[in-house]
């Protein structure tokens, strides 16, 4: 096996404060009235924080499904995708010397992985370009998730995808956790689009946000004074949106910084 990955010649791109992506969108809704307020959302220092979703016909259509660059080396680019798959999310741990193998659903080998003791990553046959949640093979930053079926689909192995098809990897040979949609979502920090952001708060765009509570396909948020990197661009925006279209994400999971 060859090396493709070293501290030197890594390059992260991952998605950050100032990463835009070209996603098709409408202006924001026009001002409501004043007893329509506890249904909005804008900055704390303006009006309270709404306490209900919005409704349904206050979605933004227009947010078209992307696949965002994550993360590159020289030889090797990771993106992640608007597009949901499978019930859930899989999120593999790999420590010094573990391995990661992953299958084709006939049992083919597919690729590999290893976490080498020099906190290198080794790996065979890996496409040039992947498509997975998250697949970030950086010591300080690593990362494994992948869209998934319920890991009781199959008695002995997880069904994952990976470049938006079916493979698989032995439950018995790696620590993983699955989480449903709803508690990834939860225990991630997000950004807004330009095409779903806060009612009449334009500058929710530049925010990372928290997620408190989820109602179907409505969350509500907070921004997060911990993970927006500069605090002297943190403003205290909370309310709701619309997490969701379907199945394709309408936010943006985000590092804290």
């Amino acid at each position: 096996m060859n090396s493709i990955y070293s501290n030197q010649a890594v390059k992260i791109f991952l998605v950050a404060a100032g990463l835009t992506f070209t996603a098709a969108c409408t202006s924001q809704e026009s001002q409501e009235t004043a007893s329509q307020a506890p249904q909005e959302a804008a900055s704390t220092q303006d009006q309270p924080a709404a306490t209900s979703p919005p409704s349904a016909e206050k979605y933004v259509t227009s947010c078209a499904a992307t696949e965002p660059l994550l993360y590159q080396t020289d030889t090797f680019s990771s993106f992640t995708e608007d597009k949901m798959r499978g019930a859930g999310v899989v999120s593999i741990q790999l420590d010094l010397n573990d391995r990661l193998d992953i299958y084709y659903l006939d049992d083919a080998p597919y690729t590999n992985l290893v976490y080498n003791e020099d906190n290198t990553f080794y790996t065979t046959d890996l496409p040039r370009k992947v498509v997975a949640r998250g697949l970030v093979p950086e010591a300080d930053v690593a990362q494994f998730d992948f869209d998934a079926e319920a890991p009781s689909t199959d008695p002995e192995y997880l069904i994952i995808y990976l470049n938006k098809e079916k493979r698989k990897v032995a439950k018995a040979d790696v620590k993983y956790t699955f989480s449903t949609w709803e508690k990834y979502l939860k225990n991630q920090n997000i950004r807004l689009k330009d095409c779903n952001l806060l009612p009449h708060a334009p500058q929710s765009k530049n925010q990372v946000f928290e997620v408190t509570a989820i109602k179907n396909d409505s969350i509500q948020i907070k921004s997060s004074k911990d993970c927006q990197g500069d605090l002297a661009d943190y403003k205290p925006f909370e309310g709701w949106v619309q997490w969701k279209k379907a199945d394709v994400l309408t936010v943006e999971f985000a590092p804290c910084s």
